[in-house]
């Protein structure tokens, strides 16, 4: 039952997550310029690198309470989705 649903709601997640990023970018690109275009070049946008991480580096916390409003959609998402298999 549940199982047919996880691949469209990768996909609804992928499309919705692509586009934020789009647009991420560009207002990037705006606002930082040439720093930030020579960055994006440098670093992987989807996957990272396992090569040249240093631990503790950056602010895991930080980072999950700017992606506040993608994780509320998830789990909304998640919800609704187990909600509709469950009961029909």
């Amino acid at each position: 039952g549940a199982w047919v649903l996880v691949p469209l709601f990768i996909f609804l997640f992928a499309f919705q997550y692509h586009y934020i990023v789009l647009w991420e970018e560009a207002n990037l690109r705006v606002k930082l310029g040439q720093p930030y275009i020579d960055y994006c070049s440098r670093v992987p946008r989807w996957f990272p690198r396992l090569t040249g991480f240093e631990p503790g580096a950056g602010d895991f916390f930080g980072a999950l309470k700017s992606e506040k409003w993608t994780l509320l959609a998830v789990v909304s998402l998640s919800t609704g989705l187990f909600a509709v298999v469950r009961f029909l």
